[in-house]
């Protein structure tokens, strides 16, 4: 929690901006489920520009144009996955996700222990843990052709104008 003390964040804003990005978590009866590394970002990616759109209606007093989030940006956010999806090659060292997923469940679990939403993120690592290294790094050889798919269709609409065939962003 120290992080977010020296980033001027508190666990209000971690757990407003969770919720809207990843709505299946914060809903209690949600039972929602991505059968692909595509599905799953492509819904992430749509919540995205949703908050970016309503952070910037509800700081700008003059309406001009919403900011739509970039591929760019989509390609750097995907990027950053990788890494946490990575298994160790210790076998008893699960991947950097289940840090992120620890420090959601004590963000979530102040003040009540026992709510929904850390019983979910419990759910989530007992799951997450019956994985094979195998099964992580197939998961994150789907994030990384995603990531390079993206890049290819950012290198393409740079050289040809052409508009790349990926899911639209919904606002």
């Amino acid at each position: 929690m120290e992080h977010l003390d020296a980033a001027s964040v508190s666990p209000d804003e971690v757990k407003t901006q969770a919720g809207d990005i990843v709505p299946f978590l914060v809903d209690p009866k949600s039972t929602v489920r991505y059968s692909s590394v595509r599905e799953a970002w492509t819904e992430v990616w749509e919540r995205i520009g949703s908050s970016m759109v309503r952070y910037h209606r509800a700081r700008s007093k003059a309406y001009q144009q919403d900011p739509a989030p970039t591929s760019d940006l989509l390609v750097r956010l995907l990027s950053t996955l990788s890494p946490f999806v990575h298994p160790s090659i210790m076998a008893d060292t699960p991947p950097r996700l289940f840090l992120l997923l620890s420090d959601m469940y004590q963000i979530f679990a102040q003040p009540k222990v026992g709510a929904a939403i850390p019983r979910k993120l419990v759910f989530y690592l007992v799951a997450l843990k019956q994985l094979s290294r195998e099964d992580w790094l197939r998961i994150e050889g789907e994030v990384q052709k995603e990531v390079n798919k993206l890049q290819a269709e950012n290198d393409g609409e740079a050289s040809d104008g052409d508009e790349p065939e990926r899911p639209a962003l919904k606002l």
